[in-house]
């Protein structure tokens, strides 16, 4: 067993025992002050123990004189006195008595003076800091050496805080001092007199004057132990270390080899006074469980360690030295607030988890700053840092991360020493991962940032606070710049085109600004600086993205052909003046509703993109603004290269009939329309479309497309097939049929297309949806998509033995834009795909939007073959904006005079689908299929999709347009799930008020013109359980069984059955009620 070796330092050479400049022992004229020196022959010497393992002998410093000094540089000092070694010590002076404020010192240890004299007059130093209402810290300064901290034997307040870098506090009093609304807890051993121990360990039991039982309290020239164990078994070091010592604290540096394991570990961190330990002759390969050791300095592992566990040395803030040169993975917090580390070989660290060498997590209120940490941070092979893990090391100046793709929240945020750093390999800057707090005033040297080539948003509040940053280019692959990322870059700012989204608070200090043509979210940005604007964006953005009196000093250039626009916007025209831009444009984005008439401004055979939004969310705080270009312009328009870009997001409500049934009612808020009324050809067309994974999408094209040129992102599975109408009509073989390489998706014919793709990023808000790219092959079709005429769309005719079954063809809507059908000139029936199941549109009582690029299913009338869509129907917007299937009753104009028909439409609904099927009853119809009337009922692939159809001689109906007959109309239903379900009038135009539904399972009759039925199935198809009788009302069978008098059924409007009234409106007993 080793002890540590006291010895005597000389007098010179430790602050405590040097004797200040200004003080004179021997001047007459001092009486006070030479009554206190003749006291101090008296004074008693103590055994001091510094943390540089030397010893010195304390002598207490009987007095000092000092001197006034109203400017000392420490806080609340007015007095000050000088050493012979250099440092000042600070006082106050309150009625007789002093108050110790701080130092200014090199040392490593300060005696604070007994007394000092001022004028004559002495003053005994009974105030450790000072307290006024609230409690300052010792003020320090840079004073960063000093471990150890004397105090006077007359002490009777500390009112202030301890320096964290002091790890010894001495009290030479006998009774102890009132510890004031502090604590002295963390990090601090106090040492007390031979005598006095009793007394003060009572205190800390008693918890008297501010004292607690977690003070370290030691008798002054205690000295720790250093131990050397061997442990065979691992598990058992507890119990070696137990049979030489008898408590944890008795241990100062330990020495360990042989065998360990994590729960040997454990018991490291109750050994809180351990300085050193000593590793490397054991064979663990993870070091862990030292956490809160705050005396620990020293740390020796072994090589064959490569990984610091999750909070290894948290709290560990005297720790100096440790080697991780073998070390591969860092965990989170592991070396949490350790100020004194301030180098490490990390050459083979791969992985640094979050917070790992943080010395605060306060990134936006930092507070509780330390002025410390590493110095250099170089990761050769490091590929991940985890979210703050070098927060607040505000001395590191020198940082290398060439394989690191991903910087996380915080990552080295307030470590303002940096000046220049290389981010070429970073793809990911998460929130606040360079940010600067205000509180820290300026500090931050970054001047130069070099970012990723690849790197495609810049997160918010990024480089917040790097108010020196002059040299930062923005990559071309940028797409978003976020909140207050780069508000004080001081260059002019050029941003690429590309970007998408520029959010407020940037670009404060700079004078000049140019802004992409992509740009379709603009914050507000600029600052007093601001001289010019280049706003490339074609149609001026709804956003008011600079003040007024940032505006009106400065200039904005705008293309020459939208400056009228940006001078009759509200939110554009403050600028001092609106020019256009000098030079011509080749690359136009088009984001916005915009009608151009001109092409003033623009090169020869400009490209254009008529782009959607991205922002695939339904949140009120979502911004959707897609491309709505209408061209007008006299001159012939030759463009180089047109892109067009749709993303097929969906939202949709639910709209509630009287009976509480329920329809999806979508808009597609992202959507980009091209409507074009001149001569417009490119030498290159493409069409991009965002389609959703896990489901069939229903697509056309205006060109002819490669399928081999088709492009999708890596790691895309997907099958794109077409309809064969000739297999159905001659009911043999597989109607539908996959496309390959080297096929040709032909013009204006229909197709399904279907993938998923498990790669795309989860954090995309269109993550759940690929984006695929078809190029029009170079042919006299590619320019189909600038038609400004009348479209003659061909159809097919394949014969049939059965007419519902004759000439089917998938098409699709010819116009990159929505297009109402009420302007299709066309005696028949389309069938569209709603996501769940198929719904059949009559020409004539409906009026369905078309979205671009949408196919359905339309049947070939005999003795034609083309269907025609006429100009006029085009539209920037989407119309359906209530339920599609329910506007018969509003197109009854469309209807030929004379006709007398009645229209039902009825619903089969649950839980979370609703299906429909429409009967029309016309004497002038026929009851075999018609193909101008009749639609065959397309059943969902979804096989939990409720389906309900009209049978007509043995054939499943969507719309059955027929005569009235004998009155009886067969409904089949199929059941996707057991559930209960709901069958609705959902609308109709008829005065009858007698529509009956049998159910000849159950024997009851429902009047459907005035209640809807409910009922319970198991999973499956009943063909024959319904039938619907059109006449009187029933005066025979009266509902039976849970529908019989005296009997209550209640139903919410998503038809869930109820067993009591909820607020709102409930259906009970098939009437609907308003419960308050």
């Amino acid at each position: 067993m080793k002890k540590t070796i006291s010895f005597i330092l000389m007098a010179t050479t430790i602050v405590g025992a040097v004797i200040a400049k200004n003080v004179s022992p021997f001047d007459s004229q001092v009486s006070n002050t030479k009554e206190v020196l003749a006291k101090s022959e008296e004074q008693t010497n103590y055994s001091l123990n510094l943390q540089s393992s030397t010893a010195a002998e304390v002598t207490s410093i009987p007095v000092v004189e000092v001197v006034s000094n109203s400017n000392s540089g420490i806080q609340y000092a007015t007095y000050t006195t000088t050493l012979e070694d250099g440092t000042v010590l600070g006082f106050s002076i309150s009625s007789s008595t002093a108050y110790f404020c701080g130092a200014k010192t090199t040392a490593k240890a300060i005696t604070v003076p007994e007394t000092i004299s001022y004028k004559g007059k002495a003053y005994a130093v009974n105030y450790i800091g000072r307290y006024s209402g609230s409690n300052y810290a010792l003020d320090f300064g840079s004073a960063t050496s000093v471990v150890s901290l004397i105090l006077p034997s007359n002490t009777t307040y500390i009112y202030s805080s301890i320096p964290t870098t002091i790890s010894e506090l001495h009290l030479l009093g006998t009774t102890p001092p009132n510890i004031y609304n502090i604590s002295l807890n963390t990090g601090i051993t106090v040492y007390v007199p031979t005598g006095a121990y009793a007394t003060y360990q009572n205190y800390c039991t008693q918890s008297n004057n501010g004292w607690n039982s977690s003070i370290d309290l030691k008798i002054e020239g205690w000295t720790p132990q250093s131990y050397s164990i061997s442990v065979n078994t691992a598990g058992t070091l507890a119990y070696k270390l137990l049979e030489v010592v008898s408590q944890w604290t008795d241990v100062d540096e330990l020495t360990i080899s042989g065998h360990l394991n994590a729960e040997d570990m454990k018991y490291f961190s109750r050994m809180t006074q351990l300085r050193k330990l000593d590793l490397s002759q054991t064979d663990i390969n993870s070091i862990g469980g030292c956490s809160g050791l705050t005396k620990l300095s020293e740390v020796i592992l072994p090589f064959t360690v490569k990984r610091v566990e999750d909070n290894a040395f948290f709290g560990c803030n005297k720790l100096e030295k440790i080697s991780l040169n073998k070390v591969e993975e860092i965990g989170s917090y592991a070396f949490y607030l350790c100020p004194k580390l301030t180098m490490s070989d990390l050459s083979n660290v791969k992985i640094i988890g979050s917070w790992a060498f943080a010395l605060s997590t306060k990134v936006d209120n930092f507070y509780d700053r330390i002025e410390g940490g590493i110095l250099s941070v170089i990761l050769p092979k490091a590929e991940s840092i985890g979210e703050g893990a070098f927060h607040g090391c505000m001395q590191i100046s020198t940082l290398s991360i060439p394989n690191v793709t991903n910087i996380g929240y915080a990552t080295f945020a307030n470590c303002p020493n940096l000046k220049e750093i290389d981010l070429s390999a970073v793809i990911s800057l998460g929130n606040s991962a360079f940010y600067i707090d205000s509180r820290l005033n300026g500090l931050s040297q970054l001047t130069k940032v070099k970012l990723s080539d690849d790197l495609d948003k810049i997160s918010d509040d990024c480089f917040y606070g790097c108010k020196n940053l002059s040299d930062l280019t923005l990559p071309k692959s940028l797409k978003s710049i976020g909140y207050r990322a780069i508000p004080y870059l001081t260059s002019n700012v050029v941003i690429p085109e590309g970007v998408t989204s520029i959010y407020s608070g940037n670009f404060t200090n700079s004078s000049s600004i140019t802004i992409p043509s992509t740009a379709q979210i603009i914050g507000s940005l600029g600052g007093t600086n601001l001289q010019h604007v280049y706003c490339n964006v074609i149609a001026p953005p709804s956003s008011k993205s600079f003040a007024d009196t940032y505006a009106a000093q400065a200039t904005l250039h705008v293309p020459a052909f939208s400056v009228k626009a940006y001078k009759l916007s509200d939110e554009w025209y403050h600028f001092n003046s609106i020019v256009p831009i000098d030079n011509e444009l080749s690359d136009i984005t088009f984001n916005n509703s915009f009608t151009l008439t001109n092409v003033t401004g623009m090169a020869n055979k400009p490209n254009f993109s008529v782009v959607s939004s991205n922002e695939n969310s339904s949140s009120s705080s979502a911004i959707h603004n897609s491309g709505h270009l209408t061209v007008a312009t006299d001159a012939a328009l030759p463009l180089g290269k047109y892109m067009q870009e749709q993303n097929f997001y969906s939202t949709y409500d639910y709209v509630y009939d009287g009976n509480g049934n329920s329809t999806r009612v979508y808009t597609y808020p992202n959507v980009s329309t091209l409507v074009n009324n001149s001569e417009v050809t490119a030498d290159e067309v493409t069409l991009k479309m965002w389609l959703p994974q896990n489901q069939w999408n229903f697509i056309s094209l205006p060109f002819d497309v490669n399928v081999s040129d088709i492009a999708y992102p890596d790691g895309t599975l997907w099958v794109i097939r077409k309809y064969n109408g000739a297999n159905r009509a001659a009911m043999s073989g597989d109607t539908w049929q996959n496309m390959t390489n080297g096929q040709t998706l032909n013009a204006g014919e229909g197709y399904i297309l279907h993938c998923v793709n498990e790669d795309e990023n989860d954090n995309d808000s269109r993550s759940n949806y690929i984006c695929f790219t078809f190029k029009a092959i170079n042919n006299s079709k590619k320019n189909k998509i600038f038609t400004s005429v009348d479209v003659e769309l061909p159809l097919n005719v394949y014969t049939s033995e059965f007419a519902h079954n004759r000439s089917w063809n998938l098409v699709g809507n010819p116009y990159p834009s929505f297009f109402n059908s009420q302007d299709i000139e066309h005696e028949g029936v389309i069938t569209v795909w709603n996501g769940d199941g198929y719904t059949a549109y009559s020409l004539v009582d409906d009026d369905y939007c078309l979205r671009p690029n949408e196919a359905f299913f339309v049947q070939c009338p005999i003795n034609k073959s083309s269907m025609k869509f006429k100009t006029k129907g085009r539209s920037h917007e989407y119309t359906n904006n209530s339920s599609d299937y329910d506007r018969a009753r509003f197109a009854r104009q469309m209807v030929k005079s004379g006709t007398n028909r009645s229209l039902y439409n009825i619903a089969l609904s649950n839980e979370k689908h609703t299906d429909k099927a429409r009967l029309v009853l016309n004497e002038k119809a026929k009851l075999d299929y018609e193909l101008n009337c009749d639609a065959s009922k397309f059943m969902s692939s979804n096989a939990s999709v409720p389906q309900v159809y009209i049978i007509e001689n043995g054939q499943r109906m969507s719309i059955d347009e027929r005569p009235l007959s004998d009155g009886i109309v067969e409904l089949g239903v199929y059941c996707g799930t057991t559930d209960e379900y709901t069958i609705s009038l959902t609308t109709t135009d008829s005065n009858n008020d007698s529509l009956i539904l049998v159910d000849k399972e159950t024997g009851t009759e429902t009047n459907l013109a005035h209640n809807a039925y409910y009922f319970k199935a198991t999973a499956g198809t009943y063909n024959n359980r319904f039938i619907i009788r059109i006449g009187n009302n029933t005066t025979g069978i009266q509902q039976i069984e849970d529908q019989k008098e005296g009997m209550t059924k209640i139903f919410n409007l998503n038809g869930q059955k109820l067993q009591t009234p909820q607020k709102g409106i409930n259906i009970i007993n098939n009437k609907k009620v308003i419960v308050k």
